[in-house]
């Protein structure tokens, strides 16, 4: 008996000791951190894996698109939206449903966002992995890709800046790791956008892309489509640059009062200015007088009353117009 006991408690000890190395058997197409980013191949399957995530039915692949988004801003006829979309179409901000949307379109592009950073710092620790174009190449759409998902974020959760440039709402994911980020104004987080923007476009401003016609490549042969997939369907230069013309004209107002050359009053344009608005004045100045040269002129040589009522109805208009531009200039 003692013997049997014996030899049971040494195949447990036996599978007890082999399940650790079991444990330890990587699974498929999930490498370490650092094995991962050994390679110029790993960042690109790292950059892939950002846009596979942009894709999916909770992100660009619909309800940031044609889904959600569309509903709420009545892109479809009203009376044909299906049940299942209703709560976008009535702005049902109550229902369980689309507090469970607005929760996972948060924390997927806030996800997004993490796995960006991971490969930005990544690029900065394995710079030598990376040719110097490669990695301009990575940096720039990876921070291109960073300020865009920030900016719908800003676009779906925070108050216009014009309306409200010092609400702090919303936090910027600077850095890859679980601190928690600091929560900007409306106005700090557009800077940091436009920041961002204009480091990728920095980094893409010799992207291979500005050098030939992808679709050139090949004629329809299923290789070089491919070839001509890998300069189009990413970020690319020609991408960002119209990303940044509707992040500037959205956000414009994002400029500090300081930026705003035309109402601050230290500008270097203050001069022009003023020159405009006494030239405005001289122009009324100038045009009152002539008007009234002309009405004593009607009255003396022609005395047409009726002209002379309506002109004396055009000169009480002129020293309005001309009373209003002295007290904007003062």
């Amino acid at each position: 008996m003692k013997m049997k006991n014996s030899i049971w408690n040494l195949v447990w000890v036996c599978l007890l000791c082999s399940c650790n190395s079991w444990l330890d058997i990587k699974l498929i197409n999930q490498s370490e951190e650092s094995e991962l980013f050994s390679t110029e191949r790993g960042f690109s399957e790292a950059l892939a894996g950002v846009y596979y995530d942009m894709s999916a039915a909770g992100l660009y692949g619909q309800t940031l698109s044609f889904g959600m988004l569309d509903v709420m801003s009545r892109t479809y006829d009203y009376s044909r939206v299906p049940n299942a979309m209703k709560i976008f179409r009535d702005y049902d901000y109550e229902d369980k449903d689309m507090e469970a949307y607005i929760y996972s379109i948060w924390y997927a592009l806030y996800a997004n966002i993490a796995a960006i950073n991971n490969i930005l710092e990544w690029s900065d620790k394995n710079a030598s992995v990376l040719s110097d174009a490669r990695r301009n190449q990575v940096r720039g759409e990876a921070l291109a890709l960073r300020a865009m998902h920030h900016f719908d974020i800003y676009r779906l959760f925070a108050p216009d800046v014009k309306l409200d440039k010092d609400a702090r709402i919303l936090p910027y994911q600077l850095k890859f790791g679980v601190e928690t980020p600091a929560v900007y104004t409306t106005q700090e987080y557009l800077n940091l956008v436009v920041g961002d923007l204009e480091n990728a476009l920095e980094c893409l401003k010799d992207d291979p892309i500005c050098s030939v016609v992808p679709y050139e490549l090949g004629n329809g042969v299923d290789e070089n489509k491919d070839q001509a997939d890998q300069y189009v369907a990413r970020m690319n230069y020609y991408a960002l640059s119209g990303f940044m013309a509707m992040a500037f004209s959205t956000s414009f107002s994002s400029l500090s009062d300081t930026d705003c050359c035309l109402l601050h009053p230290d500008s270097t344009n203050i001069d022009v200015i003023i020159i405009a608005i006494l030239f405005l004045i001289c122009l009324s100045w100038f045009s009152f007088v002539v008007k009234v040269i002309f009405i004593f002129y009607i009255m003396l040589f022609y005395r047409e009353i009726i002209l002379v009522r309506k002109i004396i109805l055009v000169l009480s208009i002129s020293y309005i117009i001309l009373i209003s531009n002295v007290l904007l200039f003062y």
